[in-house]
């Protein structure tokens, strides 16, 4: 996941002496793909963002069928979000010629993280006939069991590896998201004590705080629930980077940065356009991708940053975020059609046929107006939810990584709100009619007349066939994975409200960054 960082720490620098005596390996040795892969990752962390891409794609050309450093090429070509090579390189080293199964739990997180939840899932499965009893092949498994909605085998891998030795705290946080209010009395009393002797470590004090807080919440025991996740929050937070006023910087420069849209000519015949559905986690993105997926002409492309990736090539400047201010700078002299075209091609591969693919990263609201330069024939919609509900929602939920750090405090995480609300605004102002609000209570409430609206504004029919999320066999990746695979409906509003205690923090958080809950 993403870093949360500002993209100053990532300005070119000067190249290091452990980078100098690589690039004079390779001198002598072009062919030493382990060399340049170590070079690529030097360079990248340097900001030479173009110059490690390159290396990355020369590394992963040569002997494409060795298994030898197919774990390190897959995560080198995740890093450039180059998912397609990944693919590819799969489909040439499968996951059954392959026996050691650190190399098998590397890849398979690789292509988990890209999206690739089928690959994973068989470089996962190898593992698990090659280890069946080791817990991290369990785990790893289980949580790619749960994307593919196999949900009763995942909840049998992970109450083994939760009920054997050692500890593995991220299995007792997969297990509660499963288990909600039918955990028996006996693993809340364990994970109790597992969060007293883990107190010292923060890591896995997030993961089994955050496991005991969805149970005692599911349960409505609501005061201890909002106890137990704060100290959960405080361990996650504290293991985090979090630039706020980096975040505030980039805000303001989005504001004062002019935005000359593409002028819309008709679409290129055989290219498949992107769906951009961008809002604040937790707002309902994965739904409304659930049902668009349901359309014959539309497929899903998932979570992803190839949009991010493509704009840090154009501009040849790395970032940790989706966007901060100096790659901000750097795209206004970038050919944004080259940029767009260059985009469109990285997702070939996955529209299959069809006219249309989404691009489900709620982060890309801040690059609404890179895609109003690049993607004239774009459709972006904006998913709008009550500010209370969702930062409940994103309080009481433990994401990837560093991803969304500002939402384990009540009040970071009410400023990001009233960031992405002034964000969304300008974009309203200065590109009027470019992105359709799409309502989460309307969505829910009375899903056909919002989606009538929405595939109009796609440029598509409507079928009332894709309110029937049920039928969807297709993977699901984001926190959402357990409530897209049951029926719409309308459950989820006004749930911020359930927690008196968290109401009340949220509420005060919110009222002083000036959002009225």
């Amino acid at each position: 996941m993403v870093k949360a960082t500002h993209d100053a720490k990532l300005r070119m620098t000067p190249m290091d002496d452990s980078e100098s005596a690589l690039r004079r390996q390779l001198q002598a040795q072009p062919d030493n793909d382990d060399v340049r892969l170590q070079a690529a990752m030097h360079a990248l962390r340097r900001g030479a963002y173009r110059e490690a891409h390159d290396d990355v794609l020369q590394a992963c050309s040569t002997r494409p069928d060795a298994l030898t450093l197919v774990a390190e090429r897959l995560e080198a070509l995740r890093a450039f979000q180059l998912h397609a090579q990944m693919r590819a390189l799969v489909h040439r080293c499968p996951a059954d010629r392959v026996l050691d199964v650190q190399t098998l739990l590397r890849g398979a997180a690789a292509l988990q993280s890209a999206g690739l939840t089928d690959e994973a899932l068989a470089w996962a499965e190898q593992a698990w006939r090659v280890q069946p009893r080791a817990a991290s092949v369990c785990v790893q498994l289980a949580l790619l069991c749960i994307e593919k909605g196999q949900l009763d085998r995942a909840q049998s891998l992970l109450t083994e590896v939760c009920q054997g030795a050692p500890v593995v705290p991220i299995a007792h946080w997969a297990l509660a998201r499963l288990e909600g209010d039918n955990a028996p009395r006996a693993r809340i009393e364990r994970l109790q004590r597992l969060l007293h002797s883990h107190a010292n470590d923060p890591q896995a004090a997030s993961f089994l705080g955050f496991a005991l807080y969805r149970i005692l919440a599911a349960r409505k025991q609501h005061e201890a629930a909002f106890a137990v996740l704060q100290r959960a929050c405080a361990a996650k937070r504290s293991t985090l980077r979090y630039d706020e006023p980096a975040q505030e910087a980039l805000v303001a420069a989005l504001a004062a940065e002019p935005v000359t849209p593409a002028e819309a000519s008709a679409a290129p015949n055989g290219v498949a356009q992107p769906i951009f559905i961008v809002g604040m986690h937790r707002s309902g993105t994965s739904l409304l991708e659930r049902i668009l997926e349901g359309h014959p002409q539309v497929v899903a492309g998932g979570e992803h940053y190839r949009l991010a990736a493509q704009a840090r090539l154009a501009a040849n400047h790395g970032c940790a975020d989706v966007l901060g201010p100096e790659l901000l700078r750097a795209l206004r002299d970038v050919d944004a059609a080259a940029l767009g075209h260059a985009y469109l091609a990285a997702n070939a591969w996955l529209a299959d046929g069809q006219s249309y693919f989404t691009d489900k990263l709620p982060q890309n609201f801040q690059l609404i107006g890179l895609i109003a330069r690049a993607l004239p024939h774009a459709r972006v919609l904006h998913l709008v939810r009550d500010p209370l509900d969702t930062c409940a929602s994103n309080l009481g939920e433990l994401f990837g990584g560093a991803n969304a750090a500002y939402s384990y405090h009540p009040h970071e995480l009410a400023r990001a709100y009233a960031r992405y609300r002034r964000t969304m605004a300008h974009w309203h102002r200065v590109l009027p009619g470019f992105v359709l609000d799409v309502s989460y209570a309307d969505l829910v409430s009375d899903p056909e007349s919002t989606m009538r609206e929405v595939f109009a504004f796609c440029g598509l029919e409507y079928r009332p066939e894709a309110l029937d999320i049920r039928a969807r066999t297709s993977p699901a990746r984001s926190a959402s994975a357990l409530q897209v695979r049951t029926p719409i409906h309308a459950g989820s509003i006004g749930r911020g409200g359930e927690s008196a205690p968290l109401r009340e923090v949220l509420s005060a958080a919110l009222q002083a960054a000036g959002v009225e809950a």
